[in-house]
């Protein structure tokens, strides 16, 4: 108890120490817990949303399961019962358990096998009057029925005519209910009885005596199907008489389970696999040891959704963790500093207790007990501001941008306080490294080591830094290999995509560069002297010799805010750039903001069949009704609207070629308002080409791949049609690299192969034929095209209106305006969609929190450093004081030292920043296709990243010049100087 309370003491009285350290472990706790609160969020919203998509798209209730049973009507009634009875018993109990979700609605049905029927009255009338022995060639009707019982039937059903039917057998007449169709579908009458036969056969008789609807016609009772062949019996009234009795063999029986799906989390998925599985499993087993058992089917359709999402959680989880390694590193830096600065203080103390019996794991005990205290703390502090932190990332949707987006539901799970003791664990490691360090020395050994230089830090002795960066850049070199063969190949894998070492090798190469640019940080002030050694004031000269002579005294520090923000720096160039190239990809090859493929008219007397466009096509005499495109302009939310035509297989040939190529058709006035392009793509702007060919409907711009394969050049006249048309002469007035929605990458051999049917040998051994499926466009004049070379079904782009959200509108306008639709394709909502991707909100969330930590800790880092430095120079300073410095002076000579370290190292900080981003940055174009991605994958240094780090930086030299100018002016010289005598 005496040494806890000592600890207490102790930290009592390096409070704010020990409250800054205490800030370090709860962000690591927050950090580290978030990575599976935040994977379950995100997972859980986007299971959510995938099971609503389903139910939209196949208007199938996801959260139900269905099971059938068919048993054979021979099957002994005593063990059907049995049967029966022991699957409801396993449905309503053991499996409404094991799915662990609010049950909506769950339905027993039984089936009888069909009968042929006939009204009673007609029965009757045939006995009379037959000639033949009574009950012999009774007619029979075209349909047949069954007799189904449906539990809890008349909650769910409202009678729109007669009444519910008896509980009870009415003078041997059993009533039933119909569905008002099967009155007319069955060609009876209510209130007449019906006599079920088998054969000549009679076995019962029923009477309809109420038409029912239901209440609700979306209620998952019915299941989405109403039967108008089927007589609805009292389900206890059925049991009895037909399951029991046997009077009509039970055939078809089914329990339907739904459940709310709406509310369904991460932990009850695989609980909903195993519950599946083991409904098989229960079933198979009586199946197997039953041969009257004819079949039992379990239907559940998510289940191929629900059982990828184990694979897509490892995945997320896996790309999470590794994001976070940078911003761990920096807060794993930042604690080390703070223990540095603890163990600093109390160094003298150690060293005492050394020189007085104390063994090194005595003392270590007490910082473990430190440790486990503020661990505690952190502990249980931290799993909740990771709750904060897991909104964070969900409201992410981009680098520094966040939408009011549908909140994620966060729930607490154990994996995450799992997650939270490794944290503490390793935090507290961290704090003990440097207690453990400086147990080495008693008071003897401390007073030498005082009075001597300090020699190169540990790193530097054994050339971290050279390793480091030798590691990172041989990462670069394997990566970059890997990315050419992906291209050079055609064969691109998803797996590539979450190599660990995508984010573990640019953070060497931060850590390498900052220790290497420490290495020679000594040099450069001894330079920086050197330069203008006749020349410094007094104040200049004590600063550079203070910074020189204790250069090591600044390293840790310096290493600390390079790291921060040369992290800080790439984790924004790295968000910046996945997200612009995105954008660009989808922008590029949907070609603008809203893309529709709609159907033409046309005179082709087969148009109506199956498989008509096909034929319309294929029939070079089939005229086409063009329609007007005022209609589209119209359309709400659009801007501007043009007309683009594209055909593939046209012939292109002169003299010295003859190929196939895409001809797309444009109006260039339009085209050039609509179309999405990015600059720098071309030599030239992308208007530039649009006002080349304008002047003249016969110009044409071919790809750079047409004029490399077959030599032709600017100034060519070349013809080109298509089958049923004349060539027609055009000339060639430009190449170009891209063009919108164009892929211009080369398809690779396994592809080409696979579209003409022969093998890759073959190929291999013609380069002509490779050469031949190179893609190839030609862009003309669309008028042109339709005057000469025929009319022809087009597209319709469009640009939307800057402020314009509401495709639903835009939607309805189409529906109003009655255009019929091929295709149509919406850019924005697919960069939405995109954004909302789970592995996409993580790289935005986790960079954008990994950035904003970075520039908080560097701020905390910096602050704590200075302070406790100014503190511990208030002898020296006072000294200064009393030599006749004025306080002016003495602020130049901190404002001095502040540049020539902190400054020097913010400066070292961002060039890493930024040099580690042009360099590794373009890594990332593995986590797209390769050889998909158009426009070319390029890095992105957003300017207002580098605004928001200098001023963000000069904020915190203001603050600390601020401070520390505030600390100087309240030090009295006789209390430094009495101090000096203590």
């Amino acid at each position: 108890m005496a040494i806890l309370t000592m600890i207490i003491r102790k930290m009592i009285k390096n409070k704010w120490l020990e409250i800054s350290l205490l800030l370090g472990l709860i962000l690591s706790v927050a950090l580290t817990s978030s990575i599976p609160i935040y994977t379950n969020a995100i997972l859980h919203r986007m299971l959510v949303k995938d099971l609503q998509n389903y139910q939209l798209e196949n208007e199938v209730f996801p959260g139900r399961f269905n099971v059938e049973s068919i048993t054979r009507s021979v099957m002994p009634p005593e063990d059907r019962v049995k049967y029966l009875s022991d699957v409801d018993s396993y449905m309503e109990e053991e499996f409404t358990e094991l799915i662990s979700l609010p049950v909506i609605s769950y339905v027993k049905q039984r089936e009888t096998l069909t009968y042929s029927f006939i009204p009673l009255e007609e029965l009757n009338y045939y006995n009379q009057t037959a000639d033949e022995e009574k009950g012999e060639g009774i007619p029979k009707r075209s349909k047949k029925i069954n007799v189904m019982g449906l539990s809890e039937l008349n909650d769910h059903i409202k009678i729109i005519e007669g009444r519910l039917p008896s509980e009870q057998i009415e003078n041997d007449i059993y009533e039933v209910l119909v569905t008002e169709k099967s009155l007319s579908s069955l060609n009876i009458s209510l209130d007449k009885e019906i006599v079920i036969l088998d054969g000549s056969q009679e076995l019962i008789t029923v009477k309809p005596v109420g038409i029912f609807e239901p209440k609700d016609y979306s209620d998952l009772y019915f299941n989405n199907n109403l039967f108008n062949t089927t007589f609805y019996l009292d389900f206890n009234l059925f049991e009895q008489q037909f399951t029991v009795q046997n009077v009509l063999p039970v055939r078809n029986s089914s329990w339907t389970l739904a459940f709310d799906y709406q509310k369904i989390k991460l932990l009850s998925v695989q609980n909903l696999v195993d519950a599946n599985t083991s409904l098989k499993r229960y079933l198979d087993a009586y199946t197997n040891s039953d041969k009257n058992i004819k079949s039992n089917e379990v239907e559940f359709p998510i289940i191929s959704i629900l059982e990828s999402y184990d694979l897509k959680q490892d995945k997320l989880k896996t790309m999470i963790s590794f994001l976070y390694i940078p911003v761990l590193i920096m807060i794993a830096f930042y604690i080390f500093l703070v223990s540095n600065l603890i163990i600093e203080r109390q160094k003298t103390e150690i060293s005492v207790l050394r020189s007085r019996g104390a063994n090194r794991l005595q003392i270590l005990g007490g910082y473990l007990i430190e440790g486990l205290i503020l661990g505690s703390l952190a502990y249980f502090s931290g799993i909740y501001i990771a709750k904060f932190f897991t909104k964070v990332l969900g409201s992410s949707n981009g680098f520094l941008q966040f939408v009011q987006r549908t909140s994620l539901q966060v729930d607490i799970t154990g994996e995450a306080y799992v997650y939270a003791g490794f944290a503490v664990a390793g935090t507290i490691i961290m704090m003990l490294v440097p207690a453990f360090v400086h147990t080495r020395q008693n008071i003897v050994s401390l007073k030498r080591s005082m009075s001597r230089s300090k020699k190169s830090s540990f790193l530097h002795k054994f050339y971290f830094d050279i390793i480091f960066i030798a590691v990172g850049l041989y990462g670069l070199y394997t990566f970059k290999n890997q990315i050419n063969d992906v291209i050079a190949s055609g064969v691109f894998t998803s797996e590539l995509s979450i190599d660990p070492l995508l984010f573990i090798v640019p953070n060497l190469f931060i850590i390498g560069m900052g220790l290497f640019l420490l290495r020679i940080y000594p040099w450069m002030i001894q330079l920086i002297y050197w330069l203008g050694r006749k020349r410094w004031s007094p104040v200049s000269y004590s600063t550079l010799l203070q910074v020189g002579r204790s250069a090591t005294q600044y390293q840790l520090l310096m290493i600390f805010i390079i790291l921060t923000l040369s992290t800080g720096m790439f984790s924004a160039s790295a968000a910046r750039t996945i997200n612009s190239n995105m954008i660009d990809k989808i922008s590029y090859t949907t070609g603008a903001d809203v893309t529709m493929s709609v159907e033409f008219g046309n005179d082709n007397p087969d148009q109506y069949l199956p498989g008509a466009s096909e034929q319309a096509l294929d029939n070079t005499y089939t005229q086409y009704v063009e329609p007007s495109i005022e209609t589209y302009k119209n359309l709400p939310g659009v801007e501007h609207v043009t007309r683009v035509f594209k055909e593939n297989n046209v012939n292109f040939t002169n003299n010295k070629v003859n190929t196939k190529v895409q001809l797309m058709g444009i109006d260039t006035a339009d085209f050039g308002r609509v179309a999405w392009f990015k600059n720098g793509l071309m030599d030239y702007h992308f208007y530039d080409y649009l006002n080349l060919i304008s002047t003249n409907p016969q110009a044409i711009l071919i790809s750079q791949s047409i004029a490399d394969a077959h030599d032709i050049k600017v100034g060519d006249t070349v013809n080109m049609g298509w089958v049923g048309t004349d060539n027609v002469e055009f000339m060639v007035y430009g190449i170009i690299d891209y063009w919108p929605s164009w892929n211009p990458n080369a398809l690779s051999l396994e592809e080409i192969a696979e579209s003409l049917d022969i093998p890759v040998a073959t190929l291999e051994a013609n380069p002509n034929l490779i050469a031949s499926q190179t893609p190839q466009l030609v862009v003309g004049h669309l008028d042109f095209i339709q005057s000469r070379l025929g009319l022809r079904p087009y597209d319709f782009w469009a640009k939307l209106q800057p402020d314009f959200t509401n495709t639903a509108e835009l939607y309805n306008g189409i529906l109003e305006e009655r255009i019929w639709l091929k295709e149509f394709t919406n850019a924005k909502e697919q960069i939405i969609k995109v954004k909302n991707d789970p592995f996409q909100l993580a790289i935005n969330g986790v960079m954008t929190l990994g950035f904003i930590i970075s520039i908080l800790i560097s701020l905390c880092g910096f602050l704590l450093y200075w302070i406790l430095t100014l503190k511990g120079r208030t002898l020296q300073l006072g000294m200064l004081r009393a030599m006749g410095l004025r306080f002016s002076e003495l602020i130049k000579m901190l404002i001095l030292e502040q540049v020539l370290t902190t400054g020097a190292a913010m400066i070292m900080g961002i060039a890493t920043g930024i040099l580690t981003s042009k360099l590794f940055v373009t890594l990332f174009q593995i986590t797209f296709n390769p050889i998909e991605q158009v426009p070319p994958f390029q890095v992105v240094i957003d300017p207002s990243d580098q605004r928001q780090i200098y001023m963000i930086v000069s904020f915190i030299i203001l603050i600390g010049i601020m401070i520390l100018g505030y600390m100087l002016s309240r030090i009295k010289i006789h209390q430094a100087l009495k101090l000096g005598e203590d």
